[in-house]
This record gives structure tokens, sequence and C-alpha cells, in this order.
């Protein structure tokens, strides 16, 4: 009886496989890679179309989407799921280790409403409880600007946009030439939680200097993704305002409302903070001749009608 290791991978000596099926396997892959570059091509360097020309050889470009999707699912099939012709100095071996599926621990979390609803998410900020005023916004872009909106204080935010983190977070140390910061709008998270459908932990941006579940776990405010936000958007504009919570397992919190608390006076100012000091212009001073063309164009508009 052959054992779990032996089933995953199998070594046969070159005695009982000629050399030619390895060499078969070895041009097989090669010809099929030229073949998906040369289709790759061909479908980008189609010309324009016009609308009174026609090019019956030419595909549409739902069968142009088509055969690209296909070739991406063929490359990574090749890529990552077989594997062909390890060899070694004293034999061949042949393997087919079949799919390999990424077992990656998340933490999770559950959005709980106050009318029962329970949802489980994946947590990509900071791992603890909160509660809240649930709420949703459905700006596709600005989710620096949102998070740190004070208006937003004591609510857990839902985005409806797809996908959240993809442009990262810029640099929020950076001010502007009034003292203030030039991308937030307060001086940090207001939120108490955030909700998003999908996560992108990479992010691609020129003012992007962290990922946004780094900047979340920094100002210590818990997130989650994998929430339908578009089945909690619906019931929040249903319902109107609707309270909720995140815990984590060990983590029990009660429900709490903001509207009971003086937000007011959590997001504003201490005492008066001056930007910059305004310095009062100079007096305007104006010539002879500036003065009549001036005259002349008050008087030309008085008469105009």
């Amino acid at each position: 009886m052959m054992s779990k290791q032996d089933l995953k991978f199998i070594q046969i000596n070159s005695s009982l496989l000629p050399f030619w099926v390895f060499l078969v396997l070895d041009l097989t892959s090669q010809i099929t890679g030229w073949y998906l570059m040369r289709l790759a091509k061909s479908i980008w360097t189609c010309p324009p179309r016009r609308k009174d020309w026609i090019y019956p050889s030419y595909p549409s470009a739902a069968f142009k989407m088509r055969r690209i999707l296909t070739a991406c699912k063929v490359m990574k099939t090749l890529k990552g799921k077989l594997k062909f012709c390890n060899v070694s100095a004293d034999h061949w071996s042949f393997s087919r280790t079949g799919p390999r599926l990424l077992s990656i621990k998340v933490q999770t979390a559950n959005l709980v409403l106050e009318d029962g609803t329970k949802m489980k998410g994946y947590s990509f900020g900071y791992p603890s409880s909160t509660a809240g005023e649930v709420v949703f916004n459905t700006g596709l872009s600005g989710y620096t600007e949102a998070l740190t909106d004070p208006s937003y204080k004591g609510q857990i935010l839902t985005l409806s946009n797809p996908v959240v983190g993809n442009c990262g977070v810029p640099d929020t140390a950076t001010l502007d030439e009034f003292g203030l910061n030039r991308f937030l709008e307060s001086d940090g998270i207001k939120v108490s939680g955030l909700l998003v459908l999908d996560y992108s932990k990479e992010y691609s941006h020129w003012q992007a200097a962290r990922s946004l579940g780094e900047w979340l776990q920094e100002e210590q405010v818990p997130a989650l993704y994998g929430i339908d936000t578009r089945m909690l958007s619906k019931l929040i504009r249903n319902k109107g305002t609707v309270l909720g919570k995140i815990e984590f397992e060990g983590q029990p919190v009660e429900f709490a409302d903001p509207n009971k608390q003086n937000l007011i006076a959590e997001v504003s100012t201490k005492s008066l903070q001056v930007s910059k000091e305004i310095t009062k212009p100079d007096t305007m001073t104006m010539t002879f001749f500036e003065a009549l063309l001036l005259l002349v164009v008050f008087y030309r508009a008085l008469h105009s009608r």
C-alpha cells in the first residue's frame, strides 16, 4: 500500500519513462505560451471600427473579452496548478500536484444590527469590538476624506463602492500652506467602524504612503470586509436609523446610540486655533487714467439698456 507521501509525489525512473515524453511536454508548454502571446497580440492590434467600414473577420468586443479571460485561465492553470519535469542528477521525476488551495487564517467578526440581523465579516482593521449607528456612503472615491469627516463621529460607516483600499492612504501628516491637513477633513479618523464588500490590500497611487488597513490599525478603528453592503444600504434606506455593533469573539459590547451624546463637543476644538495670520491688504491706489476708465465703463453700463 502506498503512503500519502507517495500519492502526493510519484517519482518515475528514466528507464520506465522515455526521454522523449518529457521533451514533448516541454515543447507543448512552449508552443502554448507562444500561441497565447500571438493571441493577445492579435486582439490588441485589431484596427478601430468606423461607422462606414465593416470588418466581418474581426470579433466583437464581448468575444475579445471572452478570449482574453480564457487565455488568462489557461495561463493560471499552467503556472500554478500543474508542474512538469522536475529534473535531478540521477533520475527524472514527474509530478502533478493538482489544484493548490491557499490556506490563510483571517480573523473574523460579526456585524449585529438591533433588529437581529447578523453578518459575518473578515477583519482588516483594529481587532476591537465597537458599537454605533450604521450609515452608508455611495461615493466611488474619497474614502480618506469620508473616514475623517467629523459628521460621521460615533457611526459605523458602510461604503457601497465594491472595492475599497486600492488607492492606499496618503501621508496623513502633510500640511498645506495654512497649517491644515492637506488630505484629511480633520485630525484623524472619526468613524467608529468601517464596513466594505471587498478590501484591496495592494494599492497603487502616486500619493499613497501606506495601506488602508495599516492606517485603521494605527488609529485603532475596526473594519470588516465581506459584508453585503448593497443589502445593508437598502436596509438602512428603508428603516432609517439603524443601530449596530461589530463584535469580535470574546469581546461582547452593547448597542450605543450616538444621538444621545454631545458629538459637537467631542469633535470641536477646545481653544481658539489660528491656522495662518491674515495680513491686511495694501491700500488700493488708482491712477488718473484708471479712474477715468472706470467711470467710462460705469457710465456705459448705466446707459446700455
